[in-house]
């Protein structure tokens, strides 16, 4: 490790990789939130803003990791890049319908996968991952094909479905009971839906509202329902909710998860929610963000982070522990590179 520490950062000098580039796998992780595509409300995106939102990623040295490897600590991000996860709420049909084309359902021209996918395949070394989250909606993704048969789409071109309540209710002002019934029903229509063997394993709290008393948050993660019991790895929220995302952190909150705006607005009301605020904010601060060491295997942290480090739930996802000698920053050509200490 202390070799490809010191390789990274003699590559960072000389152009090889976007500074810093020795790991920091105790650095934030964005995940980031659309919903559709559209040019007046602030929670969608314009088709030239998702397009570019995907070209900054790529360009800043971001990768796609689907949310199911986040949550199991299967960081496979290449050596030197960050990871990034993709979702999408509410099921609209901008962001994924099917239309036949020769007697095959294929993604509607223009809509977010149909955009998404282009991309990726543009751009191979991206990755391709992303997770929806649907609620009970007549319309959702609505188009071509049955609802089984968009969900099929999704999930056998490697996107996950996620859990958004089955009347998209705001669980803050719910009790127990209600809370249960609006995750589990849905859940049971998602196994359902999606197959033999799919098993949803994140909600997203509409509205980015958990339950509002802490002593019925525990229900985003297990309840029960008509007899049938629910299991949730993750719940998601919007906003700064906790420090990050990272599931390494001593920090973390697996119920309380944030997730950025897929936006550049930047303004006073919301701009520490903006992908677009946070893009220019670790390319000014780069050693707050996730460095991958290239390894799924290990999370290697610099001596003096290794108080960030939540042991225990490394053990629990079966990757070990790294660490190298402190670290010192200097400020080089206009960016922040980190390096060893002799």
């Amino acid at each position: 490790m202390k070799i490809l520490c010191f390789i990274l950062f003699i590559l960072s000098y000389i152009g090889g990789y976007p500074a810093p580039t020795v790991p920091n796998e105790i650095g934030n992780i964005m995940i980031v939130m659309y919903h559709g595509l559209s040019d007046t409300n602030k929670y969608d995106r314009s088709s030239e803003g998702f397009l570019s939102d995907l070209q900054k990623l790529y360009d800043n040295g971001y990768r796609l990791l689907s949310l199911h490897d986040l949550i199991d600590g299967n960081i496979t991000t290449p050596a030197g890049y960050t990871p990034v996860v993709l979702t999408f709420d509410d099921g609209k049909q901008t962001t994924f319908s099917l239309r036949e084309d020769e007697g095959e359902l294929v993604p509607a021209e223009g809509c977010m996968v149909d955009m998404l996918n282009e991309f990726c395949e543009e751009h191979p070394d991206f990755g391709k991952a992303a997770t929806f989250f649907v609620y009970g909606s007549d319309d959702t993704f609505k188009g071509a094909g049955t609802l089984e048969q968009r969900f099929a789409y999704l999930l056998e071109n490697g996107y996950e479905i996620g859990n958004h309540t089955l009347s998209h209710a705001n669980l803050k002002n719910l009790g127990a009971a209600r809370i249960q019934e609006e995750i589990g029903l849905l859940d049971q229509r998602l196994r359902l839906q999606c197959g033999e063997g799919y098993l949803p394993r994140a909600i997203a709290f509409p509205n980015g509202e958990r339950p509002g008393a802490e002593n019925l948050r525990a229900y985003a993660a297990d309840g029960e329902c008509n007899g049938e019991a629910y299991h949730y790895d993750w719940a998601l929220r919007v906003g700064e909710s906790t420090v990050t995302a990272n599931p390494f952190h001593i920090k973390f909150e697996p119920l309380n998860v944030p997730r950025v705006i897929g936006a550049d607005e930047s303004n006073a009301a919301y701009a520490v929610h903006d992908l677009g605020y946070f893009l220019r904010y670790y390319e000014d601060n780069p050693e707050a963000k996730y460095i991958s060491d290239g390894d799924p295997e290990t999370v290697t942290v610099p001596k003096e982070l290794t108080h960030l480090v939540n042991g225990e739930a490394a053990e629990g996802m079966g990757v070990r522990v790294e660490v190298y000698r402190e670290i010192w920053r200097t400020k080089f050509v206009g960016n922040y590179s980190i390096m060893p200490r002799a």
